[in-house]
């Protein structure tokens, strides 16, 4: 038994439909029934029928419905080869098998010259076996070119109804074929016009070599990745984006494009671009940024927002926690909070916190968001407005630091002026009866110099509480060793940070250091010294006096507070006020040596130096 008398029973089923039919014609029924016998017992799906008169084979086909067609050669009213010529001009396509007893090498080549599928010449039994083999082939090969037919039909359905431009071409770049969609990228008026043409033409120069390399790469087998290409049609370009590959259905061509035009995106996506540089240009002038928070991916956009916290653009992401931790820690949870009660439940929110930037520099920003909702109610997404108050609140606090002064400058004229002028109205009434009214006039003197002071003291302390506008780099060396000769402090007594220089306004900072260095000598005597050090964001002055009385450093700076005999309570109230017009807090602390007064929140620039005495 030859190699192809392989038993057909070991071939796997699933490869065949599940009746396999064969219409068998030869003009002897002996080998009619014959070949039906072996045939139907070779695989059990084959079913056959016999036809002994070749000339009613058309007649048959419409009821047996074969598969295969399996003919003798030489019969009386038709041949087998006139039979195959017969089925061809009725366009009967089916696999067909010339089983012949009558053999030869020409009617062989005729056989296959005319384009039967197979030619078996017959002989023993074993050739059942090679006839079942070769029409169960025949009906696989069959079957395969059906299903590669379906699948051309419905690609090319596919490709001349889709909206995205689909051409096919050779490896010297001629389109073999093209869609309606890639005639109208081409610049084309027909398929007609374009089939045929070289698309290398229909992209600018600069773009050629990039696309014949794409073509080479495709004819050898490479892969080829997406990219954007343009192409140049009479009076405009276009962009589309690319993807290439090798056709599976076009013998002719080596590749096949389908292009996506995004001429349109790129327009809009450059317009858009403008569109964010502008908004983030204006929001820059005006201290403010939007944003939007798309809820369902969780993902932030910003207009302007990197700015006002003192960023570069690109060191804030899209996430809410790149966002937060340039927040305060203390307003953290607040703003936290806003934004969930924005996205969950759809709340408007109105958040102002504080934001931490470079060299310690503490700004203030309100936050305004507001949800926005579906057709079904539910948040897709918040958009805000950022804005910086930092001005607005330095303002705030300024006018409250005001009104408490006016305050406590009422509360001063209603009480402590009030115990001198009595005793001036007594004094005066006493010299009016006295014999001899030196004594009460000169009293009346003395009352009137303490109301004077007084007077100063008030007029001393509303002008520090003014805002200052004209700062300038300042050695506090310098202006504290002013200072110092101003109110006879001995400066050998006087230790300043060296190289100590804070942004301030040197009229202010020099009635500050008269105030502070004029309460240490109030307090502590000739003999006290004073240290002037520096703090992270400020500076410290420090005496070696007896420090606070507990109680009384609460109220310090409030106008009027004293603890010396004969002190007004117009220094430290002055010190305090200077300190806000600049934007600074005050603070006092009992030192490791006595008192010690810290002043906050100013700009230090940078020292590297150690301190010195200020002695001169």
């Amino acid at each position: 038994m030859s190699d192809e008398s392989v038993p057909v029973t070991a071939r796997s089923a699933s490869e065949y439909p599940s009746e396999i039919r064969v219409l068998h014609v030869d003009d002897d029924a002996a080998i009619l029934d014959l070949t039906r016998e072996f045939l139907e017992r070779a695989h059990e799906r084959i079913s056959v029928t016999s036809v002994s008169d070749p000339t009613t084979v058309l007649d048959q086909l419409g009821t047996a419905d074969p598969h295969c067609i399996v003919s003798d050669y030489d019969m009386p009213a038709l041949d087998g080869l006139e039979l195959f010529d017969q089925l061809q001009e009725h366009g009967v396509d089916r696999p067909f098998v010339l089983f012949t007893g009558k053999g030869s090498e020409s009617i062989a080549a005729d056989a296959m010259s005319a384009g039967v599928t197979d030619y078996i010449q017959k002989g023993g039994t074993d050739t059942y076996d090679v006839l079942a083999n070769r029409v169960l082939e025949a009906v696989q090969s069959q079957q395969r070119k059906v299903i590669a037919r379906q699948a051309v039909d419905h690609y090319t359905a596919l490709v001349e109804t889709s909206h995205l431009p689909v051409y096919h071409y050779d490896e010297a770049g001629r389109i073999r074929y093209a869609n309606e969609a890639a005639v109208e990228l081409f610049g084309e008026e027909s398929v007609e016009s374009l089939v045929g043409e070289e698309m290398f033409d229909y992209h600018p120069p600069e773009h050629r070599e990039k696309v014949r390399s794409r073509v080479e790469r495709l004819r050898t087998g490479d892969k080829v990745s997406p990219t954007e290409l343009r192409f140049s049609t009479e009076g405009s370009t276009q962009v589309a984006k690319v993807s290439c590959a090798p056709t599976a259905f076009d013998d002719d061509a080596v590749g096949q494009t389908i292009a996506h035009d995004v001429t349109e995106l790129q327009e809009s996506e450059r317009e858009l671009a403008q569109l964010r540089e502008i908004i983030t240009e204006e929001f820059k002038s005006v201290d403010a940024g939007l944003w939007k928070h798309r809820v369902d991916d969780d993902r932030i956009t910003r207009y302007g927002v990197s700015s006002l916290l003192g960023l570069e653009p690109d060191r804030l992401s899209d996430s809410f926690d790149s966002f937060i931790e340039h927040v305060h820690p203390d307003d953290r949870e607040t703003l936290r909070e806003a934004y969930v009660g924005a996205s969950e439940r759809g709340e408007s929110f109105n958040v102002r916190f504080r934001v931490e930037q470079a060299a310690d520099e503490v700004r203030y920003l309100e936050d305004r968001g507001h949800p926005v909702t579906d057709d079904e109610g539910r948040v897709t997404q918040v958009i805000g407005l950022l804005v910086d108050v930092t001005d607005n609140e330095h303002r705030k606090r300024q006018l409250e630091r005001q009104r408490e002064q006016f305050e406590s400058i009422a509360t001063t004229l209603s009480h402590d002026f009030q115990g001198p002028l009595q005793t001036l109205k007594g004094r005066l009434e006493l010299a009016r009866h006295s014999g001899d009214p030196r004594e009460q006039v000169d009293e009346a003197r003395s009352i009137t110099a303490r109301l004077e002071e007084l007077v100063d003291g008030l007029a001393r302390t509303v002008r520090a509480g003014k805002p200052v506008t004209d700062v300038e780099p300042v050695a506090v060396d310098a202006v504290a060793t002013d200072a110092a000769h101003a109110r006879s402090f001995p400066t050998d007594d006087l230790t300043v940070a060296a190289d100590l220089t804070v942004e301030a306004n040197r009229d202010a900072l020099h009635r500050l250091f008269e105030n502070l260095l004029g309460n240490a000598l109030d307090h502590g005597g000739e003999d006290v010294s004073v240290d002037v050090g520096r703090l992270p964001d400020g500076f410290y002055v420090e005496d070696d006096g007896v420090g606070f009385p507990g109680p009384v450093a609460d109220s310090l700076f409030e106008f009027g507070t004293t603890t010396a005999a004969d002190g007004t309570g117009v220094g430290l109230a002055s010190v305090k006020r200077i300190a806000g017009s600049h934007g600074w807090e005050i603070e006092a602390v009992d030192g490791d040596r006595g008192a010690r007064f810290e002043i906050t929140g100013a700009e230090v620039l940078p020292s590297n130096r150690d301190s010195k005495p200020t002695s001169q």
